[in-house]
């Protein structure tokens, strides 16, 4: 029976992370509640390998996605020239992001990666996309000029700070400077591609523990379902993202922030965050 129900909170933690991975909604809050409400009698590592694990089966579902708007050796030179074209836009400013993960998230304090910061940025970033979802709506630029991605990957280091969301903080800043919500949101998704996989090789190179083979099984389903839900959600959210109310999102991350300050009151949450995109 407590196999059972790990396996069911496996499939729960990778459902919950195919979805909130790819939304502006902070992942990392949505995976702390549910390891609140289910808690699994596992090893610290296993919670750490299992973060891992699920990221990087929500990151192979949007290369699986992403693949051919970005692979640039495409065997048909228009798609390979717009290709290019798209990796201009997004270069600047995943460099800069893969720079500050590797670089800047260790030099921050401990008191960055409290309940209390991710409450304030859920909340935070809420409140942006309430007070810019008008503009999300009647902007018209469709891609940044190089200034603008340089601009982005500079400002956008506030998602190291939990609550922010990658995702999150990269779509805010684009309406800001002028875009339009459906290509916020994919440049946003684009640029996850580069920066996930930064954060996947360099969190697997502190990586430490091992595994039982029980425990290997829970990852794997925990991996497939996380894959799969993702490319089902980021198939859905380029075909209508167009139509989302960045107002209705703000709203939630905000109700999610004060949930997240009430669990915080009683002791119900770690006293670390962490950091996870």
């Amino acid at each position: 029976m407590t196999v059972l129900l790990e396996v069911i909170k496996m499939i729960l933690t990778g459902i919950l992370e195919g979805v909130t991975q790819w939304l502006p909604i902070s992942s990392r809050a949505h995976l702390i509640l549910l390891d609140t409400l289910l808690p699994m009698n596992r090893s610290t590592s296993f919670s750490e390998i299992l973060l891992l694990v699920i990221e990087t089966g929500a990151w192979l579902g949007l290369v699986t996605v992403m693949f051919r708007r970005l692979w640039p050796w495409s065997k048909r030179r228009s798609s390979r020239k717009q290709i290019l074209e798209r990796w201009k836009h997004i270069g600047p400013a995943a460099l800069l992001w893969s720079i500050e993960l590797l670089f800047l998230e260790p030099l921050l304090p401990s008191f960055l990666h409290t309940p209390a910061v991710l409450c304030v940025m859920s909340g935070g970033i809420g409140v942006l996309m309430i007070l810019f979802s008008h503009h999300a709506v009647q902007n018209n630029r469709t891609a940044l000029t190089l200034g603008g991605s340089v601009l982005v990957g500079a400002v956008g280091c506030i998602y190291l700070l939990p609550g922010a969301s990658f995702v999150g903080t990269v779509l805010v800043l684009c309406v800001i400077l002028g875009m339009n919500r459906s290509s916020s949101m994919e440049f946003s998704l684009e640029a996850s591609v580069p920066v996930i996989a930064v954060s996947i090789v360099h969190r697997l190179m502190g990586m430490e523990g091992s595994v039982m083979l029980v425990e290997a099984v829970l990852l794997l389903i925990a991996l497939i379902t996380a894959y799969l839900v993702s490319v089902w959600m980021i198939k859905g959210i380029l075909r209508s993202f167009y139509q989302a109310d960045l107002k209705l999102l703000g709203y939630y991350r905000i109700v999610l922030a004060m949930v997240m300050m009430i669990l915080s009151l009683i002791g119900a949450l770690p006293e670390s965050m962490g950091v996870y995109l």
